[in-house]
């Protein structure tokens, strides 16, 4: 007669064995269930998920992060190919140098903007003395270039909201993309003189696809 200690010092083909064990035993009915259980494991295992199905299962997480992505471009290329004081930099550039001084200034719009650009200035290192007279060359003491991109990183960080909005309203994928494209590209027409042929055709073409959309 054979004794056996536990059912771990049997394996599967030994344990159903009549010699070692009757084959009604509760044990032997244990093994068998046991091991059809796992085959159909087995056959239910998934096969491997494909680099076209993850990427389909997760557009809502990676077409963002694709248009943040393509906004550093739009954002940051040859952000300091000026050296001299452009456009809006005369005006937001005092406001903030107010504020890097602690002077008090009148300012008709929301001052988050204006300290927005101070906070930009006192992290790159700038005092608040220069004067920002457009077309006026910055001097060595103004981190313009620092002070512009930490701006633009403002800009990089807008453009993923419109799609999140989008998909939080329920629109389509094809709303979803229109919005986002239009916050990316909203700069593309600045390359543009202005009143010339192709920034007349810019213009009238977004105009005329608003006042559609508008009156549709």
């Amino acid at each position: 007669m054979m004794f056996v200690d536990s059912e771990d010092d049997i394996d599967g083909s030994e344990a159903c064995d009549d010699r070692l064990t009757p084959p009604r035993s509760p044990l032997c009915k244990h093994i068998r269930s046991s091991a059809r259980a796992v085959d159909i494991v087995e056959d239910e295992v998934p096969p491997p998920t494909t680099i076209t199905e993850f990427l389909l299962q997760n557009t809502e997480v990676i077409v963002p992060v694709v248009y943040t992505l393509l906004s550093c471009r739009t954002r940051f290329h040859r952000i300091g190919a000026s050296n001299t004081v452009i456009r809006d930099e005369a005006h937001f550039g005092k406001f903030g140098s107010h504020y890097l001084k602690r002077e008090f200034y009148f300012d008709v719009h929301p001052p988050l903007g204006k300290m927005l650009v101070g906070l930009a200035g006192l992290l790159s290192g700038y005092g608040g003395s220069f004067e920002f007279k457009s077309g006026e060359v910055y001097s060595d003491t103004v981190p313009y270039v620092a002070t512009r991109v930490m701006l633009a990183t403002f800009g990089v960080l807008m453009v993923p909201l419109p799609w999140f909005t989008s998909v939080e309203l329920g629109t389509s994928q094809w709303a979803c993309h229109l919005t986002t494209l239009m916050v990316l590209l909203e700069v593309y027409n600045e390359q543009f003189e202005p009143f010339s042929f192709a920034w007349c055709v810019w213009l009238l073409v977004f105009a005329g696809i608003s006042i559609g959309c508008v009156t549709k």
